[in-house]
């Protein structure tokens, strides 16, 4: 592979820039023979990443041939980065193309050859989530902080995010000297256990089914936890 020690980053910037994403600084060497690029062919865009290399074409007809290599979803359209048009009679002069940005094929026909380069990856990191309360019986509420009295009636919150999702959850108790209380999504269950006062963060992968989390007390838990402290986040690409 030639020199392509700064090009890759510079092309990273450009696409986070232009489409308000942040890529991976960890790029990933790729190799793709033919039949890995016809089987792109007539498919949507690739979802969170890019390739960007070097086409080789090693073999084509001059008459039955078409390439078309398109960088997909830019503010200026679908773009084709590589176009070959052989079924007009028209041969291309050269066979490497170098440098090509791209994440969707339109046509791979009659064509040998392969790419090397690398590809880029959408980055992924934590993002907050709106998680909305619904009140549980048992709970005394003041501004944003819920206290504990009686009974097990739980606390639950709600969002698009409790579906198949990786999770990170931190709450913050104060108060308790008894019981104990436990974070658990409605289908997969109990996550977390707290007995003691302090701030906890834990993490949980959700399934299909999960619709909902649940702060849920024991008969005798007291304590006291702040609303706005509350925080969802999920795994989610930036």
């Amino acid at each position: 592979m030639h020199n392509y020690t700064f090009r890759p980053v510079e092309v990273a910037r450009i696409v986070g820039a232009e489409l308000g994403v942040t890529i991976d600084p960890d790029f990933e060497p790729v190799l793709l023979f033919s039949n890995n690029i016809r089987d792109l062919e007539w498919q949507p865009p690739l979802k969170n990443y890019w390739y960007f290399g070097d086409f080789v074409i090693a073999g084509y007809d001059q008459f039955l041939s078409s390439a078309s290599i398109q960088n997909a979803g830019t503010l200026e359209g679908d773009l084709d980065t590589l176009s070959i048009n052989a079924p007009g009679g028209l041969n291309t002069n050269k066979n490497v193309f170098r440098g090509v940005l791209w994440n969707q094929v339109g046509s791979w026909q009659n064509i040998t050859g392969y790419f090397y380069g690398y590809k880029l990856n959408r980055a992924r990191g934590w993002v907050a989530q709106v998680a909305n309360l619904t009140p549980g019986a048992g709970w005394t509420n003041a501004g944003t902080t819920y206290t504990h009295v009686s009974g097990t009636t739980e606390q639950i919150y709600l969002g698009a995010w409790t579906v198949s999702s990786r999770l990170r959850v931190t709450i913050t108790f104060t108060g308790i000297t008894t019981g104990s209380v436990a974070l658990q999504m409605d289908n997969s269950g109990t996550f977390a256990t707290i007995t003691a006062n302090g701030t906890y963060t834990f993490e949980v992968t959700t399934n299909g089914s999960d619709g909902a989390l649940f702060i849920v007390p024991s008969n005798t838990f007291n304590g006291t936890y702040d609303n706005a402290t509350f925080i969802v986040e999920k795994l989610d690409y930036i």
